[in-house]
């Protein structure tokens, strides 16, 4: 089985749980993607009739920037462009854990490109 769907948000990474007063918490911006990307997905399953996964997949994660994004970090620096494709993986990992797949310790493969389009989106790609 094959299922892919896209997210038009600009990726980000996932930021480190903040200690607030009543302990730690999500940050409001990580909460907010994962809950985008989480409604994508479930769109794109019910639309697709997929069910939830409880078997091993291998997963494509497609990350386009804003063109403006790669000449702003050019310039400061060509070598450096944030996020770092791990805190992406994790952002959208998470997000899709007990919505696309029973437990992301299914995932065996795991690719992910960081790209440049006019506007920006998320596409992954699950085969399983």
């Amino acid at each position: 089985m094959k299922f892919s769907f896209s997210t038009p948000i600009i990726p980000i990474g996932k930021q480190r749980a903040r200690k607030g007063r009543n302990g730690f918490y999500t940050p409001d911006k990580t909460k907010e993607a994962e809950e985008v990307i989480a409604w994508y997905c479930r769109e794109a399953m019910q639309q697709q009739s997929i069910d939830v996964i409880d078997k091993p997949v291998k997963i494509k994660i497609k990350a386009y920037f804003p063109v403006k994004y790669k000449d702003r970090h050019i310039k400061n620096n060509p070598h450096i462009n944030k996020p770092d494709v791990d805190n992406i993986a994790k952002l959208v990992l998470d997000a899709l854990n007990k919505v696309l797949y029973t437990d992301d310790k299914l995932i065996y493969h795991l690719e992910i490109i960081k790209l440049y389009a006019d506007e920006p989106y998320v596409m992954v790609v699950v085969e399983c």
